[in-house]
């Protein structure tokens, strides 16, 4: 930021820091003729710490309003540069190029409102400086402070436990808000040890259907910008074969066991809820819904109320007292009406989203990358639509949700929880990180320290609008 005496033909530079080794650079980097200019700096490290504005605020002080403050940074600090300066009297100018998008006058994502309440203008083509007088702050930054405060909860020594509250007193006790999503970890990479689970609240395990299936003929994955899509078909071995052979090693690993069950029929979901239901270790049933890689069932149950009460019903009555899960497909045209009815249904927490439907195309061969033609689009590209569709659930249930959906950082879990999720599953993530659950549990501890959350669920449904 500088700031100009007009008088002395002088410039004062005022640089702000994040740390005090930031500052030193700072002075290494801009030391000038004493003569001609000066230099103050000063960083938010220590107890003497602040911001280019304390400095700018020290000098206009005594400034009388002669001096001329043009100032280039974070939206943050020059709106409060602006009201320093127009607190003292003091023309000001400021930088907006940090909001400016295309740069050459296309996109119009770099409007800058005057406060005459009729004029708009475009970084790109008008600035990029602005008369700080004429801008109209709240118009262009609503959100640069915080409006709302934070209900934290008590000191605890388990910030991240929690407990999913279904209904009629059903509950699940996790450690750890973060699990694994269904379909993205297998037994042999739990066995190996490649897979760092030591924070995971819970296992979920694969789509088991009543009988064995083979799966969709290859190729079955491909590649996209910013995530994969895959067409599995559901592989596994079958309800019995996975009872006798896999349950035990799954339940080995002394987690919380989440089964995850599908079928093509309202039959087979009850065959499997009444099988599993009376197998006490087992912590929750899974209720998939919404697998868009199968010729029948799966998602088509998840795309219509009717046939989502149906199916959920069915299941609720196979497995009175398990903790129910259903699982929902963002293909539908309105969520909340879809997790509205699996509640009334019998759900205890609802799961979110599964994969978006999706094609590509190889371009030499005029063929589909996928065999199946169509499949399910995973990774950081769907983590908005699913921000979206958890919102918009959150607003439309009471029971608890978990989220899913291209989260790969402790801040894409963060955002799920903020706008209502109370557990969040990690899919696409565990094929390139073996060690993403535990980044992701000492992030959101980070994240709550940021906030002063001290428990996870402080940051539940804490979004500001």
């Amino acid at each position: 930021m500088s700031y100009h005496l007009t008088k002395k033909n002088k410039f004062k530079f005022f640089f702000g820091a994040k740390t005090k080794r930031e500052e030193e650079l700072i002075k290494e980097k801009f030391i000038m003729d004493e003569d001609a200019s000066v230099v103050k700096t000063i960083s938010e490290e220590g107890e003497n710490g602040g911001t280019a504005v304390d400095l700018l605020l020290e000098e206009l002080k005594k400034d009388n309003g002669q001096s001329v403050v043009v100032a280039c940074g974070p939206r943050g600090m020059l709106k409060a540069v602006a009201k320093t300066a127009k607190q003292y009297s003091n023309k000001c100018y400021v930088s907006l190029e940090e909001i400016m998008a295309c740069g050459v006058g296309s996109c119009k994502g770099c409007a800058v409102f005057g406060n005459d309440g009729i004029t708009v203008k475009h970084v790109c083509e008008d600035g990029p400086f602005f008369d700080a007088r004429w801008v109209d702050w709240e118009k262009m930054y609503p959100s640069l402070t915080i409006t709302r405060l934070l209900k934290v909860s008590r000191k605890t020594k388990f910030p991240m436990r929690v407990i999913l509250k279904g209904q009629h007193g059903r509950k699940l006790a996790l450690s750890s808000p973060i699990m694994n999503a269904s379909g993205c970890l297998s037994l042999e990479a739990l066995k190996s040890g490649y897979i760092d689970i030591s924070r995971a609240g819970a296992l979920v395990t694969k789509g088991i259907k009543p009988n064995p299936v083979l799966g969709n003929p290859m190729p079955r994955i491909c590649e996209t910008d910013s995530g994969m899509i895959n067409s599995i078909g559901l592989e596994g071995p079958g309800l019995f074969q996975f009872m006798d052979k896999e349950l035990n090693q799954w339940l080995s690993f002394k987690k919380p066991l989440i089964i995850n069950i599908c079928g093509e029929r309202v039959l087979d979901y009850q065959k499997n809820a009444a099988e599993l239901s009376g197998i006490k270790y087992i912590a929750a049933l899974e209720e998939n819904i919404s697998c868009p890689n199968i010729e029948g069932g799966g998602m088509l149950f998840g795309q219509q109320e009717i046939r989502t009460h149906q199916v959920v019903s069915a299941v609720r009555e196979a497995a009175l007292n398990k903790f129910l899960i259903v699982k929902l497909t963002p293909n539908v045209t309105n969520i909340a009406e879809i997790a509205e009815m699996a509640e009334k249904a019998g759900a205890d927490a609802i799961s979110l989203i599964n994969t978006v439907t999706a094609m590509s195309i190889d371009v030499k061969t005029r063929r589909p990358k996928i065999a199946k033609v169509i499949g399910g689009l995973s990774g950081p590209a769907i983590k908005p639509i699913g921000v979206k569709m958890v919102y918009q659930a959150a607003q439309a249930v009471k029971i608890s949700i978990i989220a899913m959906g291209g989260i790969e950082t402790a801040e894409d879990a963060a955002e799920y929880i903020m706008a209502g999720a109370s557990a969040v599953a990690v899919g696409t993530a565990l094929f390139k990180n073996p060690n993403v659950i535990i980044e992701i549990y000492n992030g959101l501890l980070e994240i709550m320290k940021l906030h002063g959350a001290n428990h996870i669920h402080d940051l539940k449904g804490s979004l500001i609008i």
